[in-house]
């Protein structure tokens, strides 16, 4: 060989075996922020689900930074973010649960007693001195309506609620225009996160992040160019839809999993409550002069596709008759944490203005429950033993 091409080759390999040094240190350091140090430890809130994909890791208790404030996580031996309760609820005992995923779990939130379940919980106990309420989260980061769907239906419904409250922002439509209109909602699922160990770590290892990340910067500036391309198209033809395509099937997969997940509730005898975005003019005109993309849409059209989420909403709640509730948060507030995720004074204003709402629904449901009717349904399957 060549002394020129064995000297190149000996650099290259040299180099190269600095590089993958490198890698695996920078590896073991980040592991071991993550388990000990708090801006890093969100990895230790989670353990994967085989079938949700990935939950909250029961009586886990993390003390970490998202950006904004400091946060702090325990959650009991449910894997929720909430105090331990029983199994089976008290007598006389109303117990409503919050659906959804980092919005309603609280990212932005410094502890567990400020998330606007907790805070909600507080002004019912205060509304109804006599009764019990109970309101539990059981949120988790991430999840969209397929995720809620699959929990609502494998999990929540056994621990005897009698309201269930959804409230979920746009992880729907973000997963769905991260990995394409052509997926069905479970296929969805897939790439929320790895059901096994080792596919877990991997997916949150540095270099997968690091990689990621920056694919994430590029997708989002093509996915604006190339949307800005589809709306010339569809003008130079005449076209009349419903906006962009992609967004449109997002909305029906979401709208479709809302009306599951109220039928579900009915069939069990529980009362669902929809929860409207509290996005004000304001919040929406701050959005949209701002240099903001969500996974390749500008703020304007971001704040576009909040109204057309909110619509959906109430859209299908109306065709099976439920009740929906709007925060109405004012947007020159000091209350968001980030475009979407309330801070704690958002949480007080958000839970004051549901439990204005909420209360006349508790009064109606306290009253069948003195009549002898228990609207939750006692005679539903219960899971097999094991399970």
């Amino acid at each position: 060989m060549h002394p020129v091409i064995r000297k190149r080759l000996n650099s290259a390999l040299k180099y190269s075996l600095a590089a993958l040094c490198f890698w695996l240190v920078a590896e073991v350091v980040w592991l071991f922020l993550s388990f000990n140090i708090g801006p890093f430890q969100w990895l230790t809130l989670y353990m994967p689900n085989g079938l949700l994909q990935y939950a909250l890791r029961p009586d886990a208790d993390v003390d970490a930074r998202n950006f904004i404030c400091r946060t702090k996580v325990k959650t009991n031996r449910y894997g929720m973010r909430d105090t331990d309760f029983p199994r089976h609820k008290a007598p006389g005992t109303v117990r409503i649960m919050a659906v959804g995923g980092s919005t309603t779990f609280g990212s932005y939130i410094s502890d567990n007693e400020h998330t606007y379940p907790a805070v909600l919980e507080r002004l019912l106990e205060k509304e109804f001195p006599k009764h019990n309420i109970e309101v539990i989260n059981t949120a988790v980061p991430g999840y969209n309506t397929t995720n809620s769907l699959i929990h609502l239906i494998t999990r929540l419904v056994y621990y005897e609620p009698d309201i269930v409250m959804i409230y979920h922002a746009i992880n729907d439509i973000r997963d769905h225009l991260e990995f394409g209109q052509d997926q069905t909602p479970f296929d969805l699922l897939s790439h929320v996160s790895c059901a096994d160990s080792v596919g877990y770590y991997v997916r949150n290892s540095l270099v997968y992040r690091s990689v990621s990340l920056a694919a994430g910067v590029i997708n989002a500036k093509v996915n604006v160019l190339e949307r800005r391309r589809q709306r010339r198209a569809r003008r130079k033809h005449n076209a009349h839809t419903e906006g962009d395509g992609d967004i449109s099937t997002g909305l029906d997969i979401y709208g479709s999993n809302l009306g599951s997940m109220m039928s579900v509730c009915r069939q069990h005898g529980i009362e669902p409550v929809m929860i409207l975005f509290p996005y004000s003019g304001s919040l929406k005109k701050k959005l949209a002069d701002s240099m903001f993309y969500y996974v390749g849409m500008t703020g304007m059209e971001t704040a576009q596709l909040i109204d057309r989420y909110n619509e959906r909403m109430k859209r299908t709640a109306r065709a099976h008759n439920v009740a929906v509730v709007d925060p109405r948060i004012p947007g020159d507030a000091d209350v968001w944490g980030d475009w979407c995720h309330l801070n704690d004074t958002g949480a007080e204003l958000f839970s004051a203005n549901v439990a204005v709402e909420l209360a006349d629904l508790i009064r109606q449901r306290l009253a069948e429950k003195e009549e002898g009717h228990n609207f939750y349904s006692s005679n539903i399957r219960q899971p097999a033993a094991g399970h």
